[in-house]
């Protein structure tokens, strides 16, 4: 396989991927670690949403190439599957000073890694001729498949915030929120953050401390004759039923998080 192989080093604004071709099947791969180290992203993170995801582990294989440490099997993406695999990252997950660099991969990293190896002759016979037609219109077809997945993933996405925004204050508005924190929780590998964003986001923009306002409102329900074991599951959420203003403004904040987080 080895020998099979062909590796170039590509320069994409500033940054140094790896182009590799198969001479015997002709598909170009790229490394993910140097995707991954060029958006600041997490690599493990992104092998294993790469071998999990129903469409993008079709794409993925493991090849020898270089490294700092000699030849080593690493993780790498047929270029076709790239454009995909880029447009499920979520612009929320890398640095501000990177989202621009995300859509520049996002459109154009595929062909520059594909440029790497089309320094080719022109083909000679109709053989030739043939062959090239055969896997133009192959790859054609793989960026439809791909075109068309991107748009369902944006559709479902789109869908998900919609139903988020009309979350109701009258309605099961705590249950809607929570079901918004945790898909984001689920998203970023961690529940507990997202729900503390929230809340410090609320104590700012409504200009309260939830923690004093639950401890009275469990002061009242003790003197109102609620029981101990009942006032002490009192929450932050309860709190925020209890008012008005608190409630409208953390419904704000949730659709607001759905939206910046990419959730359904």
């Amino acid at each position: 396989m080895k020998n099979d192989l062909v590796v170039k080093e590509v320069n994409f604004n500033g940054d140094v991927l790896v182009a590799v071709k198969s001479n015997s099947t002709g598909k170009i791969f790229t490394g993910v670690k140097w995707i991954c180290e060029g958006l600041g992203l997490d690599v493990r993170r992104q092998r294993e949403k790469l071998q999990e995801h129903l469409t993008l582990k079709k794409g993925v294989s493991t090849l020898p190439l270089p490294s700092n440490g000699g030849i080593q099997n690493t993780l790498a993406i047929e270029l076709d599957f790239l454009p995909l695999w880029l447009a499920t990252i979520n612009p929320a997950l890398v640095k501000e000073e990177i989202k621009t660099k995300l859509v520049e991969y996002q459109l154009k990293a595929k062909d520059v890694l594909a440029q790497a190896f089309l320094q080719q002759s022109k083909p000679v016979c109709i053989e030739d001729v043939l062959i090239q037609s055969l896997q133009e219109m192959k790859a054609m077809r793989m960026e439809i498949a791909v075109a068309k997945e991107i748009a369902v993933t944006t559709k479902e996405e789109v869908q998900g915030i919609r139903d988020v925004i009309v979350i109701n204050p009258r309605s099961e508005w705590r249950k809607e929120a929570n079901r918004a924190l945790n898909a984001i929780g689920r998203k970023l590998g961690d529940f507990k953050n997202p729900k503390d964003e929230s809340y410090r986001a609320l104590e700012e923009r409504a200009k309260c401390k939830l923690s004093i306002r639950l401890k009275n409102l469990q002061s009242r329900a003790l003197m109102n004759g609620m029981t101990k074991s009942k006032v002490d599951k009192l929450n932050n959420l309860d709190v925020i039923e209890n008012d008005t203003r608190l409630k409208e403004i953390y419904i704000a904040i949730i659709k607001e998080m759905a939206i910046k987080y990419g959730v359904a």
